[in-house]
Order: C-alpha cells, then sequence, then structure tokens
C-alpha cells in the first residue's frame, strides 16, 4: 500500500506499506489509518524544515552583523571568520557536544558587535588611543 506524503502546500513523497504473503490484505481500515499517518509524518517533515530554514535565516542574520561591524575597520577583514573558524576548531578539540558547537557557532560572530557603537574617529584611530603609561 502506498499513501502519498503531502502537505497544503506540497508533495514530500510516499509512504510504502507493505505486508509479507502469509498475512491478511490490506483494509480499506488500514488505507484509512496510513492516510492519518502520512498527513502527520508529513506535518513533521514540513515543520522539521521550516526549523532548518529558520535557524539559516537566524545565522545568516548574525553574519551580516557581524559584517557590518567589519565594513567599517577594513584592517580586520575577515576577522569574524577567521575568530569562528578557529573557535570552532578548538571547540572540537574539546570534544564539545553538538548543542554546544552548535551555540558556540552562533555566538563567535557576535564577539565584535559592540563596535557597531563606538564612532569611527575612536574605532579608526591609527596608533594607541591613549599615552601608554610610563613606570618609574
Amino acid at each position: 500500500m502506498c499513501v502519498l506524503l503531502r502537505t497544503p502546500r506540497k508533495r514530500l513523497g510516499v509512504l510504502h506499506l507493505d505486508r509479507g504473503p502469509m498475512q491478511k490484505p490490506f483494509t480499506k481500515e488500514d488505507l484509512h489509518l496510513a492516510d492519518a499517518l502520512s498527513a502527520s509524518v508529513s506535518a513533521g517533515i514540513e515543520s522539521a524544515e521550516l526549523l532548518r530554514k529558520q535557524r539559516e535565516l537566524f545565522f545568516a542574520t548574525i553574519t551580516m552583523l557581524a559584517q557590518a561591524v567589519e565594513v567599517r575597520d577594513t584592517d580586520t577583514h575577515h576577522h569574524t571568520e577567521r575568530v569562528t573558524k578557529y573557535s570552532m576548531l578548538l571547540a572540537e578539540q574539546l570534544d564539545l557536544t553538538q548543542e554546544d558547537l552548535e551555540l558556540l557557532r552562533i555566538g563567535t560572530p557576535l564577539h565584535d558587535i559592540g563596535k557597531i557603537f563606538i564612532d569611527n574617529s575612536v574605532l579608526l584611530k591609527p596608533g594607541r588611543l591613549t599615552p601608554r603609561n610610563s613606570r618609574s
């Protein structure tokens, strides 16, 4: 027996159910049950797909915010990308959980986000911001 995996928006595939030669044939009630099962499975598939897309958009938004910081300071070109890559390499060596790796991947691009609010005269000033204190 085959039932369509579908949502109101699209067709997702086919659910194939089989019985061995020694088993009774499927009944009309089995077909109704399989159709209800396919509707539930389809909703789960679609929900998982929407959640994945939402996470991708969230990460893209964070990345764009980090890039907005880098646009102001050309000396740090690709800095956020490098920090993220190095952080992920270190985290993998520390055997962090998948959940912690995901949090790190999301959080790392935000490490310099405060630079958005710093005036260019301070952010782009060549040299030190204050004179070095000399010790006697």
